[in-house]
């Protein structure tokens, strides 16, 4: 199947585009640290599916934790954001509905790679 008609692969590029919205809004003062790190950060989880959809067993596995991992940094900086107020609580919302979506598919995806 390729990665593109995947759901996880459909959620993190509306994942990336909410926070792409973000940056866009986002003051200048933190656009370009917090910001820009955010937005890395969600620019490599469709990239993540792709390399884990075309490698297969335990490295599928290493891939998936690594995505996780991203996932709970995006969500630190999505909450430190929010709780400063740096962004607007409903964008703020949306990011986080979309990493617990997307978190939930690679957890899934994770758990069901057998270990020999």
């Amino acid at each position: 199947m390729l990665s593109k008609d995947l759901q996880i692969h459909k959620d993190s590029v509306l994942l990336l585009s909410l926070v792409d919205d973000l940056f866009t809004n986002m003051r200048r003062d933190h656009k370009f640290s917090l910001g820009q790190k955010m937005f890395d950060i969600a620019f490599n989880l469709p990239l993540r599916v792709n390399e884990a959809n075309r490698t297969k067993g335990v490295g599928r596995r290493e891939i998936l934790t690594r995505l996780l991992l991203d996932l709970e940094q995006l969500q630190t900086l999505n909450a430190y954001c929010n709780q400063r107020n740096y962004t607007p609580l409903r964008l703020a919302s949306r990011i986080e509905h979309g990493i617990d979506v997307v978190a939930k598919q690679a957890t899934g995806w994770r758990n069901s790679i057998r270990i020999l």
